[in-house]
């Protein structure tokens, strides 16, 4: 056969191969979900946690939000409930006549909304790239235990297109009559946070308003069964103890404070602040003085300082550590008769010698152990290196499983719980 036949002939073969169709699998079908763009751009990222009687409900965005952005959107705060639960309960931040409010909606599965009403006592704020939103607990059904939230940005602008009507799969049946015409789709314009599953969200009971002791009258830690430390700090109110509060506010963590009553008084804004943010406060002796031999003098002292707490928040401690950890049966008994347990330590990182943060945060975490109880201080001296620790020792305490909690809650103290400003 000549040259250009034979090539011709080549060059067609080539051309059906690559014309043929190749089989494959088909991809995965794709729900259509239409955005706006300026809602697409938000990059929201939500976050709940409990401050007191309280739930925080912030959001982070990478535009600024304004009072303005409301006209045609709205945030909802969705708490996790029963699943046959319905309606449920949701918080939504809308814009009325009365300016940025937020409102309780009860919501039927298919996104109607059946009731709403304005939430008293909840607070909004915008800043920048933030919201912040405050809304009590029990004003949308909230109680102590797991739940988790997520929330919602839904828009009402104009941007806002239905998803293209779905084509109908080819047929080899001869035709019938035209089927009725189908309701619209709904208009979906709304983001999720987070996108994939629901943050979890650990509500706790208030604090012990009037803790009644029970049980050994003398702990050194609490009981075992429980993955679970309390983070105990001694010595202040101290200048200092403002910025622990802080961290353990930050990290969303309950501590102990073993207070000098002396120094009560003039920190009594503190002091009450660590009952309002969930913290135990404890009797540390009015002086410091060592108290090991017990007798009257004993006595005035306890006294003393936990008259001095309970002037400053309404709330008489149950739990005392005597200074230097000098104790004896007749401190004992003094101070079970004034209705406190006598509190000692599991973990001592002799914090008090400054030996350095890294430290400090390495022999607590070595020291820790299931129902232990951690010795810090807040006061009586230089404790910079301690704040420093903290974080450290917070997140070590993760790392490992711990659970951080107050010592009324380690030792299962019982009493009257609930948040002095609720």
């Amino acid at each position: 056969m000549p040259v250009r036949p034979l090539r011709a002939l080549v060059c067609a073969l080539l051309a059906s191969v690559v014309a043929a169709p190749v089989a494959r699998a088909a991809d995965p079908p794709v729900e259509p979900i239409v955005v706006e763009p300026d809602l697409a751009r938000l990059g929201y990222v939500q976050h709940a946690f409990q401050e007191g009687p309280r739930l925080v409900w912030r959001i982070d965005t990478r535009v600024r939000w304004t009072r303005a952005d409301l006209e045609r959107r709205r945030l909802c705060l969705i708490p996790s409930q029963p699943r046959r639960t319905l309606p449920r309960r949701i918080a939504c931040l809308v814009l009325t006549e009365r300016g940025a409010v937020v409102r309780r909606e009860h919501e039927l599965a298919s996104g109607e909304v059946v009731a709403r009403r304005v939430l008293p006592g909840a607070k909004v704020s915008f800043r920048g790239h933030r919201i912040r939103v405050t809304i009590l607990l029990d004003a949308l059904g909230l109680h102590p235990g797991n739940a988790a939230t997520r929330s919602r940005v839904q828009s009402s602008g104009p941007d806002c297109i239905a998803p293209p009507p779905e084509e109908p799969p080819p047929t080899t049946d001869p035709p019938t009559e035209p089927p009725a015409a189908a309701e619209p789709p709904p208009v979906r314009c709304s983001l999720l946070a987070p996108r994939r599953a629901a943050e979890p969200l650990a509500l706790v009971a208030g604090p012990l308003l009037q803790c009644e002791p029970s049980g050994a009258s003398y702990r050194t830690r609490g009981p075992s069964t429980r993955r679970a430390v309390a983070l105990t700090f001694d010595d202040g109110p101290w200048s200092l103890t403002t910025r622990f509060l802080d961290v353990l506010e930050r990290e969303h963590v309950h501590g102990t404070f073993f207070m000098i009553g002396q120094q009560v008084g003039a920190r009594a804004a503190t002091v009450r602040r660590m009952v309002a943010e969930g913290h135990d406060v404890a009797n540390h002796s009015w002086t410091h003085a060592n108290l090991g031999g017990g007798g009257p003098a004993a006595t005035s002292e306890l006294s003393r300082t936990s008259a001095a707490i309970e002037r400053a928040t309404g709330q008489r401690p149950c739990l005392f550590r005597a200074p230097y950890g000098s104790v004896g049966s007749d401190l004992i008994n003094r101070a079970r008769k004034l209705g406190m347990l006598t509190i000692q330590w599991s973990a001592d990182p002799l914090n008090w010698r400054r030996p350095g943060a890294d430290v400090i945060a390495s022999r607590l975490l070595a020291q820790a152990s299931p129902g232990g109880i951690l010795l810090m201080h807040d006061g009586g001296g230089d404790r910079s290196q301690t704040l420093a620790a903290l974080p450290q020792v917070i997140a070590g305490l993760r790392e490992r499983g711990y659970e951080m909690v107050s010592l009324t809650d380690l030792l299962g103290l019982d009493g009257e719980r609930g948040w002095p400003d609720a």
